[in-house]
């Protein structure tokens, strides 16, 4: 029965994927900009190494996702009890 269920599950999902058009990807003008943005950053790279700033950014939003949870937890804990 279960096997059923997320056999099931599978075919519905292969559908939906299968309806989605075909990519080949960004469009030319997308992706020649970002080649040329990252061409860019890399030439400051021995003023502002890179790969600092992206970590420095992963933590900042790590935080602001982690207080936004808390928050959204918060609420929802007064939204049951009734404050």
């Amino acid at each position: 029965m279960v096997s059923f269920i997320l056999s099931t599950i599978l075919n519905f999902l292969t559908f939906i994927v299968g309806l989605l058009p075909n990519s080949t990807g960004l469009p030319t003008g997308v992706a020649d900009a970002i080649q040329r943005i990252t061409g860019l950053l890399y030439s400051f790279d021995f003023i502002i190494p890179i790969d600092l700033l992206l970590t420095v950014v992963q933590w900042i939003l790590a935080f602001e996702i982690s207080i936004l949870l808390y928050r959204f937890t918060m609420w929802i804990i007064h939204l049951i009890r009734g404050n």
